[in-house]
């Protein structure tokens, strides 16, 4: 067969034939398509030497080359990639991925690379050709923008396939210097010797290549081409299967390339005819084919169904797999219809199954990888044999190779719908091939075959031809893009924003091809066809309309990919040669475009509906107004054009185009007069004025938005300010042309006011809709109202005045109210909506008059400025809310944001919440106009507010700003001052005011806007225009009445006071000007009087006066003030607690009340890493006061991780679970509790569908006032029963310490515990852990339950409230044991500080609540400049407090139960508590297990509920514990000794401390049996100085959680004696204020070992003895293959920071963007970035979605092993952190901000963002303090929020 010629050369060559019935040889594994790539790279070396491949320096054989290709999964790019980096030193960092467009080779040619979804896209709008133009980071970097600081923006690529434009010299306005394809890099002074930057054509390139070299290389690439054409013109289109009786028939008849191998198919045809032959049947596949609309879960549970054999797993791997490749094998089988059936069952969703042989779907796999192949060989360069390479010779080649001609038989056969002069089928080539073919791939070759294409194109003499080739198959590419192509954002067709944005490219398409013509034909098929039905094929040219109107309601509209080509026309139509072109054939082009536009004019118009409202408002307008935006845009791009044109040229262009658009009205009127009325001319009679106008009622005849052809010309009108005589063009129109041509325009001028005055209002919602569109959507205003506005002013400048005015009176149907008749009614308006309209025409009249910018050509600048300053005005605002106010074009201009700096003053954001605020400087209040003709009334109103504002303020700003039409005198508008000696302007005035005089109330806009005309009328025509003021007006022959007399009577009014500065403006300069006029001005103002000396002498004697009363007033109140707050104050120390936050009672001991605590799950607590010298050294690095900050500032932690470049957090493992509580501080009493919980779960039961902030079945609630959630109430300190203790005399916050010394009080405690002692040993032990020896009290071991239920808890003993309390702290305590029983369990297996046997079912609450709560706020206040003692809050100490009696009432509560006796049961429980402490009763049951192996915080909490007096010196013993435990860390041995940093700081210091730490160190391990040097400890490589700082450190946080307890439970510590003043660290002032003995006191070197510390230290080591001694074992040599190695983890002690992020928000991206999901090892499409640990998540990824639970994501799973129940993710492209807790979320700022001080979420057109810190510090502070929860929940309550965080 030859068609298939290539197929059945090459096959067999590069892969070995699928074995007749083994479904698993059909298959092209990853082995497989090894091979084929193997194969392809022996034939490419066995058709060309592999010396142009390779430099033959670093490869010096084929060998040699074979193995590095082999090394490189034989792919021979990545292979010659790493050759060139062996050549040569790479001199760019590491950080440049090594991709082959980041070679050497690529200089002077297009960089090429193709965004990944979420990479970072640079702007430079110093730089650019236009907004398509950008580049990747990589080449961002190496380039001059950030060094010459040029204006940049970034945004984040989505699927488009676009590409870097770096080193393509017609998309920048300069050379970027960049390091890889600049031939003038910037860091290299001098420019290379050689030079290609002129194009050349293919051949040129191509010269250096050998002939044969060449020939048997471009015939190998044409082989692989002609492969994979002839496979893609067999492979069956991607249509469903057609259900019906002969389906399976049809599926068994399709041809099949397996015929063309003689030893397949053929012997397949022949075996019925031999019975001896045992031939299988043929087999089949079904292949699923993946589209964009459905989801994961639908495909998996698809596939579930009717491939029962799966396994869930392997149908989500399934669904994975479609996703990436783009299809997948279901089945492969001979039963047919099995596979029909499978195809039936799944296409029920719509989901394509399609049906092929097995070999055809082999051989398409197989031509998958040749595609690869090609693509592998575009990205490489060729090497001479002068060993010089090149990276455009490949590419030059195989653009060659790709225009062969190229035959398909099926398209030169088929019908013909385009004319062949449009696209010939019989002409094509080998590209034109793979560019129709490309909707019959998958998803992964067509990013291939893409990709292939764009490295191709980075050769700019390839981009011409493919650009050429493009063009001649358009037509039929954008056919298949729009009606066939399943998968259309993957087609190549968005090849054209590549090809056709280059300008020179675009001529020659334009100029010499015609291709805008083409272009036209397929915009009027697509949106002016008239066929019903789908559409299926494009018939080009199109039939015109029978209406000679597009259809606004044909199906073509509403998609948006047709949308499409409007984007090619403007990169067309952009080009300046395309541009001078259009001038110089202006007809041409013209004609065609009007032609083209009149289809859409006056499209979808609107009547008005006038006695019921519409029934349904049709969003047809909505499309409609989607089509007309881009045909404004190509209206304004085809107008700007004449920039380039000549005067009279462009009068020529403006005549034909004036005389074209009337021409087409008339054809339109002719085919639809309803709809389009004829224009024609009728007189309309006023005051007396016979004036010809154009007949239309806009209040009941049809009116549409839209009218293109009128935007076009006026496009082309503004650039008329060149020409000095325009009448020329005025003649050749005349004045009735004119006024038809700007009907159509002042028609939506006059609709837009009556719907703003309600006339429309009964035709719904959608009206205003579009009004808001045309004049206010920053997206169509410029395109549409300007345009429209400036064509008016046009008329109005070349018209009689006269005409004009009778037009506007004609159209606002205000013809009878002008004229006198206002109490007339009128036939549409009532008396109000007669006056709006009033207004909206005068207020259309001033800014026809004072809206210059245009007539005058301001310069872009001037425009620019304008908007700002008009803005601005209105108030302060960020840059954002700036932005949206102007247009795009002005925004998008690179002087925006030089402009904005001119005329604003930037406020600095100053908080953690705020943004950065722009404010206008006064010196431009003087630009401000009120009649500004984009404000809105309520901004012009506000305008003018704040002008008066500044007026009465003292700013001299005047009341009328200078007339800006004197600077058009010399211009074609010169005429428009003209108006204002037309007597129906004058006529006009005169009746409004006499209108508004009769009014109860004066209008103010109303006379705003005519004083205004009446002011700037006088200073253009000064005596003259004054002369007709006061003319007679009135048609009454009994009232005398002109304007002048008008305003003059109307001065008087008191109720126009507010108006007597601008009446009086307007008479001086009416005096000034027109001496005439004096004397009828001073007879109603009279003279001018000047006050006397001696009223102002008394004026200023009064004033004083006034000034002594308010001081003496101001003093006498101040006084009242003082004694006020006295009462209050004394008032206050009654005040008790407060007030009830539900009832608003107060809170007293008449009813049980409580404050609102919640505890929750913590994993705050970080832990050294064992046996790691990092740990070392971070803490090495932790300042020694941790209470001090850096000029008065925090200080901040130092910890770095860096983990292959990406620098990462505190590792995840390394935390401890324990329980946190925090409080609001708000009471409530008991009884108003039970009651809020009522209604909680009412509005549970009530709003199913909601997500809730609380969860009922956790005990959760939120706060009534303040939102924060709670699930526990206890009372406050001293006020509940259940805070009345036995174990202490004073309350909480006054309990006096023992001043005894240790070594005494040691004594008498031993002395007590023996007197005491009996030989009842079991009733000792009765409460404490006798089981493990542990000491700990059972009361406060709360075993776990998932249910929790405790009604009876306290009973007897308290109150029934009080009960309620204890026993919900019960509930959720054990509700959290049960929670972390998992987490603690893996806590205790890391460390040996646990006891032996201890179970996790139990959680103490003294050690995991109590002392974890004193943890967490001693760590959230490490680096604050302030002593611990100080900077701790008041509602913490009382939470501290509050904690200490729920711990005493259960304790009670224990007692009453079992104690007959309760004081001795309290001394039993002291007695206890004291030999845990003391190593001589080691030996009692319930404290054999050692005491090194508790938490020492959580000991000396026992002894402050039990024993509060003696907590001072229990405080100095833990606090030797925990030097013990310390060392015992410090001393674990390493495997691989490191030094440490020898510039440590604060040495000096902790050697004062310590100055015997290492004979310390030493002595304590001894006790184990340790001897020394038979191992390397982990403090041998420390320094004496460094190892005293480390045991510093790492005892430091003790001392302060002590302190923090001390200060609860004694308040304010005393001084510390005269000694610690001296104290120069917070370490040594800690030892004496908690009265602890120095180490280098208590253990001086060489000390008896009968002294007490010694003493105590020695027996608590030796009782530790077994636990300790493994630590010293042999390390493995190898660890894996080892058991585990115990461990000693100490609590890490340095500063908490979250995640470090990078300054520049653009690092941080492209950093993650190169960095893999650990979980599914891929690069994931869009990420989070974990802030706790620094890992890369999926987000919303079904790739890592939870197995068990789908629709649970990554990031919620990743919260399990990291934060524990909450998480904070920065969802890096998205610029913005997710904040979870539990199954809820919410939304946080990015810590992030732009030079303007704004987050810029999306980072759709984004400035550099930089790291703002006090906005991260923000969420620091709320992860310490353990605030998320709260911030989370607050969010929640503030919406209806529907869930789904879970799937994060």
């Amino acid at each position: 067969m030859n068609e298939l010629a290539a197929v059945v050369e090459l096959l067999p060559r590069i892969v070995g034939l699928p074995t007749p019935g083994d479904p698993s040889t059909y298959r092209l594994t990853t082995d497989k398509a090894r091979d084929v790539r193997q194969q392809l790279v022996r034939e490419l070396f066995a058709a060309v030497p592999y010396e142009h491949f390779f430099s033959v320096s670093v490869v010096t054989s084929k060998e040699q080359a074979f193995k590095l290709l082999a090394e490189c999964d034989w792919k021979l790019s990545v292979a010659q990639q790493r050759a060139e980096t062996v050549s040569e030193t790479c001199e760019v960092g590491s950080s440049v991925p090594s991709l082959p467009e980041y070679s050497k080779n690529r200089r002077g040619m297009t960089c090429g690379h193709v965004f990944r979804k979420g990479e970072p896209i640079f702007r430079c709008h110093d730089c650019s050709f236009d907004d398509t133009c950008v580049q990747c980071a990589t080449c961002f970097r190496h380039s001059i923008h950030a060094r010459e600081d040029h204006d940049v923006l970034f945004s984040v690529a989505d699927e488009g396939g676009a590409c870097c434009d770096c080193g393509d010299e017609e998309a920048w306005n300069c050379d970027l210097g960049c390091e890889f394809h600049s031939l003038h890099p910037y860091n290299e002074p001098q420019p290379p010797a050689s030079s290609n930057s002129s194009e050349q054509d293919l051949d040129a390139i191509l010269a250096p290549m050998p002939s044969e070299v060449r020939a048997s290389l471009s015939d190998f690439a044409a082989l692989l081409l002609a492969f994979v054409l002839e496979t893609l013109a067999h492979s069956p289109k991607q249509t469903p299967l057609v259900m019906g009786p002969d389906v399976v028939d049809g599926v068994k008849r399709q041809p099949t390339m397996e015929h063309a191998f003689p030893a397949k198919g053929k012997a397949r045809q022949e075996a019925p005819d031999s019975p001896d032959v045992d031939t299988p049947p043929p087999l089949f596949v079904a292949l699923l084919w993946n589209d964009e609309k459905h989801s994961f879960n639908e495909v998996s549970d698809k596939v579930l169904e009717v491939c029962t054999s799966k396994t869930v797993k392997e149908a989500r791997h399934f669904a994975e797999l479609v996703d990436r490749h783009g299809r997948e094998v279901l089945s492969i089988s001979d039963d047919v219809r099995r596979l029909v059936l499978m195809a039936r069952r799944i296409g029920v969703i719509y989901l394509l199954v399609t049906v092929e042989p097995a070999f055809d779907y082999f051989v398409e796999e197989v031509a998958g990888q040749i595609l690869q192949f090609l693509f592998d060989m575009a990205g490489c360069s060729f090497y001479t044999a002068q060993g010089a390479s090149d990276g455009r010779t490949l590419k030059a080649l195989l653009t060659q190779t790709f225009m062969r001609p190229w035959r398909v038989r099926e398209w030169e056969e088929a019908p013909a719908t385009i004319r062949r002069d449009l696209f010939d089928p019989t002409n094509l080539c080998m590209l034109d091939a793979l560019l129709l073919f490309d909707a019959k791939l998958w998803k992964s070759a067509r990013f291939t075959a893409r990709n292939m294409l764009m490295d191709l194109i980075a050769c700019r003499e390839a981009k011409r031809q493919v650009a050429l080739r493009v063009a001649s198959v358009y037509p039929r590419l954008i056919e298949s893009f729009i009606l066939h192509d399943r998968e259309p954002e993957h087609s190549l067709y968005h090849l054209t924003v590549q090809l056709f944005s280059v300008p020179s490219i675009a001529t020659q398409l334009v100029v010499e091809r015609g291709f805008l013509s083409l272009l036209l034909y397929i915009l009027q098929a697509l949106f002016a066809n008239e066929r019903e039905g789908r559409i299926t094929s494009l018939i080009l040219p199109a039939a015109p309309p029978a209406r000679g109107q597009a259809n606004p309601d044909t199906p073509l509209l509403r998609q948006q990919k047709c949308y499409h080509i409007f984007y090619d026309i403007r990169y067309l139509l952009a080009a300046a040669d395309v541009q001078r072109d259009i001038v110089r054939h202006s007809e041409t082009y013209l004609s065609a475009w009007l032609e083209f536009f009149a289809l859409f004019h006056s499209i979808a118009p609107d009547t008005r509906a006038v006695h019921a409202h519409v029934e349904f408002e049709s969003e047809l307008w909505i499309q409609v107004f989607h089509i007309n935006s881009h045909l404004g845009r190509i209206a304004k791009l085809l107008g700007e054009a004449f920039v380039h044109a000549n005067a009279a040229r462009l009068c020529q262009a403006l005549s034909y185009v004036g005389h074209t658009i009337l021409m087409h009205l008339e054809r339109l009127s002719s085919l639809d007069p309803i709809t389009q009325p004829p224009l024609v001319m009728h007189e309309i009679d006023y005051a007396g004025h016979r004036i010809e106008v154009v007949p239309f009622v806009v209040s009941s005849q049809p009116v549409s938005f839209h009218h293109p052809m009128h935007w076009l010309f006026a496009e082309m009108l503004k650039h008329i300010h060149h020409v000095t005589d325009a009448s020329l063009m005025i003649e050749s129109l005349g004045e009735d042309r004119l006024l038809m041509l700007v009907d159509h325009p002042l028609r939506v001028a006059v609709k837009l006011a009556q719907i703003r005055c309600n006339v429309w209002v009964r035709n719904g919602f959608a009206i205003r809709s579009q009004a808001f569109h045309y004049r206010d959507s920053m997206w169509m205003r410029d395109i549409m109202y300007d345009q429209d506005l400036f064509l008016q002013q046009c008329a109005l400048a070349f018209t009689s005045p006269k005409r004009f005015l009778g037009s506007l009176l004609d159209r606002f149907e205000l013809i009878d109210w002008f004229s006198g008749r206002a109490s007339d009614a009128h036939p549409v308006y009532d008396a109000d909506q007669c006056l709006f309209m009033a207004e909206e025409l005068f207020l259309l009249l001033a800014v026809l008059l004072n809206e210059i910018a245009v007539p005058a050509h301001w310069s872009i600048e001037a425009q620019v400025r304008r908007e700002l300053v008009h803005y601005l005005v209105l108030g302060p605002c960020t840059y954002s809310e700036l932005t949206k106010q102007v247009p795009e074009r002005f925004t998008d201009h690179s002087c925006f944001d030089r402009e904005l700096a001119r005329v604003a003053h930037f406020r600095e954001p100053d908080g953690s919440a705020d943004h950065g605020m722009y404010e206008l400087r006064p010196a431009f209040l003087a630009d401000v106009q009120p009649l500004f003709h984009h404000y809105s009334r309520n901004q012009r109103e506000k305008a003018e507010q704040v002008l008066s504002e500044k007026r009465a303020a003292g700013c001299t700003l005047p009341i009328y700003s200078t007339s800006p039409l004197n600077v058009l005198a010399h211009t074609p508008f010169r005429g428009l001052a003209n108006i204002f000696l037309c007597p129906v302007l004058l006529d006009m005035l005169f009746y409004a005011l006499k209108n508004a005089t009769a009014l109860r109330e004066p209008p103010d806009t109303l006379l705003m806007v005519i004083l205004h005309l009446i002011a700037q009328g006088i200073e253009e025509h000064g005596a003259s225009f004054v002369e007709m003021m006061t003319q007679r007006r009135s048609q009454d022959p009994k009232v005398s009445d002109n304007l002048l007399d008008l305003l003059l009577h109307m001065s008087r009014q008191p109720t126009l006071k507010a108006y007597e500065t601008k009446f009086s403006h307007i008479f001086d300069r009416a005096v000034q000007l027109s001496p005439s006029v004096m004397e009828a001005v001073t007879q109603v103002r009279g003279p001018p009087v000047e006050a006397p000396e001696e009223d102002t002498r008394r004026r200023q004697a009064a004033r004083a006066r006034q000034q002594a009363i308010l001081q003496k007033f101001s003093a006498q109140q101040q006084s009242l003030l003082a004694e006020l707050d006295d009462e209050l104050s004394d008032d206050d120390m009654d005040e008790g607690f407060g007030t009830c936050i539900l009832c608003q009672e107060r809170l007293d001991g008449t009813r049980a009340f409580g404050s609102l605590v919640h505890v929750q799950e913590s994993r705050l607590v970080r832990t050294s890493l064992p046996r790691e010298a990092s740990s070392i050294d971070d803490v090495l690095a932790t300042p020694l006061n941790l209470d001090a900050g850096d000029t008065g500032q925090r200080a901040r932690g130092t910890y770095k991780r860096v983990q292959e470049g990406a620098q990462l957090g505190y590792p995840a493992s390394a935390h401890v679970t324990g329980l946190v509580a925090v409080t609001c501080g708000h009471g409530m009493h008991v009884s108003c509790f039970h009651t809020y919980l009522q209604s909680t779960e009412q509005r549970h039961a009530l709003q199913v569908a909601r997500q809730h902030p609380e969860d009922l079945s956790r005990f959760e609630y939120i706060c009534p006032l303040c939102k924060s959630l709670g699930n526990m109430l206890l009372p406050e300190p001293g006020v509940s029963p259940l805070g009345e203790s036995p174990f202490r005399q004073a309350p909480l916050g006054q309990v006096e310490q023992t001043n005894t010394p240790l070594a005494e009080w040691v004594r008498s405690v031993n002395i007590s515990i023996l007197k005491q002692s009996s030989a009842n040993t079991t009733a000792r032990t009765d409460h404490q852990d006798a089981l493990l020896g542990t000491g700990r009290f059972l009361p406060w071991l709360v075993e776990r339950s998932a249910q929790p239920h405790n009604p009876d808890l306290g009973l007897g003993l308290f109150a029934p409230d009080e009960c309620h309390m204890l026993q919900r702290y019960t509930n959720v305590l054990q509700l959290l044991a049960d929670e972390t029983a998992a987490a603690r369990s893996r806590d205790h297996q890391a460390t040996i500080l646990h006891a032996s046997g201890e179970l996790h079912d139990v959680l103490y609450i003294p050690d995991k609540l109590v002392a974890y709560t004193l943890a967490q706020q001693e760590i959230a206040l490490r680096g604050v400049p302030q002593p611990i003692t100080e900077a701790i809050t008041p509602s913490q100490l009382k939470l501290v407090q509050t904690m200490l009696d729920a711990l005493g009432a259960s304790m009670r509560l224990t007692l009453h139960n079992t104690s007959g006796t309760h004081n001795g049961g309290i001394d039993l429980l002291r007695q206890g508590l004291l030999k845990r402490l003391l190593p001589y009763w080691v030996s009692e049951p319930a404290v054999r297990s050692p005491l090194l192996l508790r938490d020492p915080l959580g000991v000396l909490v026992e002894a402050a509920v039990l024993t509060p007096e003696q907590l001072a010196p229990i405080t100095g013993l833990l606090y030797y514990v925990q030097i013990i435990q310390c060392v015992f860390g410090l001393a674990q041995p390493v495997s691989t000794p490191t030094k440490h940093a020898s510039n440590a700081p604060d040495l000096d210091e902790a050697i004062r401390i310590f100055p015997y730490a290492r004979w310390l160190a030493t002595s304590i391990i001894s006790l184990v049996g340790y001897v020394r040097g038979n191992m390397t400890l982990g403090f041998d490589q420390m320094n004496d100085r460094e190892l005293a700082k480390v045991m510093c450190l790492y005892t430091l946080p003790f001392l302060r959680r002590a302190a923090i307890l001390r200060r609860a439970l004694s308040g304010a510590i005393p001084a510390a004696p005269t000694k610690s003043a001296d104290a120069s660290t917070e370490y040594e002032r800690l030892l004496a204020e908690l009265q602890i003995p120095a180490p280098a006191l208590a253990l001086p070197m060489h000390s008896q070992s009968n002294e007490l510390i010694t003493m105590l230290m020695e027996g608590w080591t030796k009782h530790a003895y077994v636990h300790f001694a493994p630590l010293f074992r042999p390390l493995p040599i190898q660890p894996g293959l080892a058991p585990s190695v115990p461990n000693l983890v100490l609590e890490h002690p340095h500063i908490y920071e979250l995640l470090p992020l990078q300054r520049d928000l653009t690092e941080l991206l492209q950093q993650t963007q190169e960095r893999k999901c650990p979980r599914c090892g891929t690069l994931p499409p869009t990420f989070s970035l974990c802030l706790f640990c620094g890992q890369v998540l999926c987000e919303q990824s079904y790739c890592c979605s939870d197995p068990d639970d789908e629709s649970r994501g990554e990031c919620n799973q990743h919260m399990e092993q990291c934060g524990g129940r909450v998480g904070m993710h920065f969802r890096v492209g998205s610029n913005i952190v997710v904040l979870l807790y539990q199954t809820n979320g919410a939304f946080s700022p990015s810590p992030y901000l732009n030079s303007h001080g704004e987050v810029d979420r999306y980072l759709l057109k984004a400035r550099p963002q930089r790291l703002h810190l006090q906005r991260y510090d923000e969420l620091r502070k709320q992860w310490l303090m353990h605030g998320l929860a709260n911030v989370v929940t607050r969010r929640i309550e503030a919406t209806i929020d529907h869930g789904g965080w879970t799937t994060f």
